[in-house]
Formats: structure tokens, sequence, C-alpha cells
């Protein structure tokens, strides 16, 4: 591990225990009372994206590597920075930290499937 790698580690870290600093057993148990939020969510984030990535690679003259790059970002969930972008912009923090959890475990899943989909449907 280089210098820029343990960085970034220290970086990430210290950002995911600040914002997890905020928040409180009553907020994840808003989002328990709101199932619905977090299953809209999920299934939004393994249907929308990947449609939306194909559409951009349906209608750009991309590289192959980079149609290859475009349909993979499309199939990934979100990561910790959605829950930076939420904080900063006064959202319901927990919940994005909820929906990075689950749609995280559920990628292992789900990612492959979606990713050999859409490969078969690209691919010359």
């Amino acid at each position: 591990m280089d210098w820029f790698d343990l960085a970034t580690f220290v970086a990430l870290f210290a950002l995911m225990l600040s914002i997890g600093t905020a928040l409180t057993v009553e907020d994840f148990q808003r989002v328990a009372r709101f199932p619905r939020l977090v299953v809209i969510g999920s299934v939004a984030q393994f249907l929308l994206l990947p449609v939306v990535a194909g559409v951009i690679v349906a209608l750009m003259d991309l590289r192959a590597d980079v149609v290859v790059g475009v349909l993979i970002l499309g199939a990934c969930p979100g990561g910790g920075f959605s829950n930076l972008y939420t904080y900063a912009g006064g959202g319901h923090l927990a919940l994005s930290v909820t929906l990075t959890a689950v749609t995280c475990l559920v990628a292992v899943l789900v990612m492959p499937e979606i990713l050999w989909f859409e490969f078969l449907l690209f691919s010359d």
C-alpha cells in the first residue's frame, strides 16, 4: 500500500466516522417506519441506473473499454460519497446510509446478472 492508498483510506474513514457520529438510533427508527422507501430506492438503483448507462452507451459512439466502464458504473451501488452529498445537502442521512448498506449487500447478488445482461445486449 503506497502513501496515496493510505491517505485515501484514512480520509474515507474519517469522513464516514464524522457522518456516522451525526446519526442517532431515532434516525434509523424513522427509516424502519417507512421500509418502502428503502425498497424503492434499492430497486431504482438496480433498475434505473443500468438503463441510463445502457442509453448512454447506445446513443454515443464510445470505445469498447469505455462502454464496459460505463456499464459497470451503471450496475454499481451508490458509495459512501452519496452519504457525504446527502449530509452536505441536509437530506435524510439515515436513509442514505441505509440505502448504501442495503445496495452494497444486494449488489453481490445482482451486479453479475445485470452485467451479464448488459454485456450480452451490447457486445458485438
